[in-house]
């Protein structure tokens, strides 16, 4: 019975494994301050939610390739040059550029540079992706992209974690289990993003409860 109950319990509030990485690693204050200063993102001598997740985008992005340590100038350089491409391209988020320009520096950046052309052939090729991913719930582009970023902007593991999570929310919705958005994601986690797996879990705790 003990047993039982602890399988119970999961169900109605999974967690996620220890070592699961939910908020990005913060960076020192100071530090992010000071890029923000040279690259003008600062709101009246402060900075704003928007440009330290921009600054923050931007050391991550530019971490050196073989000891993953902070490089502060790249960091600097990568955000004016997102601050140049946005004068050219003024129609686009700057989150949706950052990303393309992450994306550009990490294909396109073999003779040590990076264009506006190459970088809108990479936004271009992520707003075609997300337009493939809409049958699968309407996933936002902001979610898209994140997704995009934190799995190496690999599209096949994309569209099969958004297609899990499709098929497990219709599930959800359909059998009334009240689940939210962040237990879902930790069930598909916990069986490695299998839909069968989850689906037999989640239907054998609902047996269980009636």
């Amino acid at each position: 019975a003990i047993k039982y109950m602890k399988l119970i319990w999961r169900f109605l509030d999974p967690q996620p494994p220890k070592d699961r990485r939910v908020v990005p690693k913060k960076v020192e204050g100071r530090l992010i301050k000071h890029i923000a200063h040279n690259c003008e993102l600062l709101v009246k001598g402060a900075v704003s939610p928007w440009a330290r997740a921009s600054v923050e985008f931007a050391l991550d992005s530019t971490l050196d390739p073989e000891t993953k340590a902070i490089q502060e100038d790249e960091a600097i350089a990568f955000l004016i040059k997102v601050s140049k491409m946005s004068k050219e391209v003024p129609h686009l988020p700057r989150w949706e550029l950052e990303y393309a320009v992450a994306r550009s520096y990490m294909v396109d950046n073999d003779d040590g540079k990076v264009t506006l052309d190459e970088t809108m052939a990479r936004w271009k090729q992520f707003d075609t992706f997300y337009r493939s991913v809409q049958h699968l719930g309407r996933p936002d582009r902001s979610t898209v992209g994140k997704l995009m970023q934190k799995l190496a902007f690999d599209e096949g593991v994309v569209r099969h974690r958004l297609s899990a999570m499709h098929d497990i929310s219709q599930l959800n919705d359909e059998r009334e289990f009240g689940l939210s958005y962040a237990q879902m994601d930790a069930l598909l986690l916990k069986y490695d993003y299998s839909v069968e797996r989850t689906r037999l879990f989640l239907l054998g705790m609902h047996t269980l409860k009636h």
